[in-house]
């Protein structure tokens, strides 16, 4: 190679290398497929969204299949700041995800979908502090009304409701589950009827809200898709719940076993929340070793959800004392004052002299 021909060559790729793409590059990960739809995301709705992937045919995504998505433009920042959040960081990751939102400039899809990520991760943080649910509520409601054709729409409601449960606010509750059975997918209309019956559990209509969870079991029976078997494991936990709430505990522990053996390892949320109810029963059926590994598990396995991990270190602190275990208890109790200083489970600790 001449001289002139090698400076050429060089030149050339520098060129390609910072070379604007004819073509925007997206990258959409799914739940139902490890490989990401890769090309230009050309429209997006609350219901779904579309991808062109070069010259191959558009593909339609549904809104409930989407794990997140990675935009053209992004800061590989982005990527570690995801990870923090996936991963229970939460703090970590809205320090990454506000510097990122700052440096988003004009792009309008990528500016939305981390004000919403910043809006879910505050709620991850409020439901294990309720010092943060009325700042996870304005948060997650400036999105949902700015939103509102959003892919993360129905998302965003989602975690709206729970909030709102949290806080024992059933008049704005009501209201976003009325928006949620409007949805045109199966399983947000489930989620919606699931998340009704949690409201009714909370206000003592244990008839009631058995009802409606077995009428999401039933509905889900031929789900066609991972979302909507969600919904039915889900339904299945709340009316082992109800068992629970009727102190069937031999039925509710029976329950409690199909939902561990059968829901998806990517539904950790639920997992976390049968091996909860679990613990509950067999503490009621006076087994407290057996009790003591239905909450170990969440501790071990699920610390990424905060609210149940800071109740399985309560019960973990209290259980641990009563098999004369005193320096796991006071792991425990530790661990619980450091992790969520302000969870109600703190202080139901603290009031029990624990």
């Amino acid at each position: 190679m001449t001289r002139r021909t090698a400076y050429t060559f060089t030149a050339l790729l520098s060129i390609a290398a910072t070379a604007t793409p004819a073509h925007a590059i997206d990258r959409v990960f799914r739940k139902s497929d490890p490989k990401p739809a890769i090309g230009s995301i050309t429209s997006v709705t609350k219901d779904d969204l579309t991808i062109k992937p070069g010259v191959s045919a558009a593909v339609k995504i549904p809104a409930n299949d989407i794990a997140s998505v990675e935009w053209e433009g992004e800061r590989p920042q982005m990527k570690i700041a995801r990870n923090s959040e996936k991963s229970g960081r939460f703090e970590d990751a809205l320090t990454k995800y506000a510097e990122e939102l700052k440096q988003a400039g004009t792009k309008a899809r990528l500016k939305a979908d981390i004000q919403f990520l910043i809006a879910r991760t505050t709620a991850k943080i409020a439901l294990a502090d309720p010092k943060r649910l009325d700042e996870a509520a304005t948060k997650l409601e400036a999105f949902r009304k700015a939103n509102g054709t959003s892919f993360r729409y129905y998302e965003c409601l989602g975690y709206l409701g729970e909030i709102y449960l949290v806080k024992k606010d059933a008049t704005n509750a009501k209201a976003i589950f009325t928006l949620m059975a409007a949805a045109a997918s199966a399983d947000v209309k489930l989620s919606a009827r699931n998340s009704s019956a949690r409201l009714l559990l909370q206000q003592n209509d244990v008839a009631g809200a058995l009802k409606e969870y077995q009428a999401v079991v039933a509905a889900a029976g031929t789900a066609k898709t991972a979302a909507e078997l969600s919904r039915k494991y889900e339904a299945m936990l709340g009316t082992a719940t109800c068992l629970q709430q009727q102190k069937k505990y031999d039925e509710a522990v029976k329950a409690l076993d199909d939902v561990i053996t059968q829901v998806s390892p990517q539904d950790t949320k639920i997992q976390a929340g049968a091996y909860l109810r679990q613990g509950d029963c067999l503490q009621a059926l006076g087994k407290p070793k057996d009790a003591l590994l239905a909450y170990l598990h969440v501790d071990v396995l699920f610390s990424a959800h905060p609210g149940l991990h800071a109740e399985s270190l309560f019960h973990l602190a209290k259980l641990w004392k009563s098999v004369g275990r005193e320096d796991r208890a006071t792991e425990a109790a530790a661990k619980l004052q450091q992790d969520y200083p302000n969870s109600e489970w703190k202080a139901k600790l603290a009031s029990s002299g624990g």
